[in-house]
């Protein structure tokens, strides 16, 4: 798996998913809390969302940055999880449709997905 840059064609914000490899073949991961789990392979985004990015997938909604330290490359912040799955995933997939890796859809990562890219696939 090849990591992925995701342009978009009417503005130069663009932003790339790391491809992780899972551990389906190897030994359990055992996250923080001594859970042992196994992971397929899966895609996480490089950096966080950014406010410019928020925007651009928002520009449309009455969702506009409610982050209270503003700047185009900050990440954005003060967003609930609700505003996330139920609009800004949403809005991100139909503008990528064409564009993303195939058979992938932007999700948040799990909390083992989180964990495994965070110490680097290192159990």
């Amino acid at each position: 798996m090849e990591n992925h840059l995701q342009t978009f064609s009417d503005t130069s914000l663009s932003f790339t998913m790391i491809a992780v490899e899972g551990n389906l073949h190897r030994a359990p991961f055992k996250m923080a809390d001594d859970y042992r789990v196994r992971l397929s392979d899966f895609w996480i985004g490089e950096y966080l969302v950014t406010q410019a990015l928020w925007n651009y997938v928002m520009k449309e909604t009455a969702k506009t940055d409610p982050s209270y330290f503003k700047g185009a490359n900050r990440p954005v912040a003060r967003v609930s999880w609700e505003d996330i799955v139920a609009e800004f995933l949403p809005r991100l997939n139909a503008l990528t449709n064409a564009s993303r890796p195939s058979n992938t859809t932007y999700r948040l990562p799990t909390e083992a997905e989180w964990e495994y890219a965070a110490r680097g696939g290192l159990y």
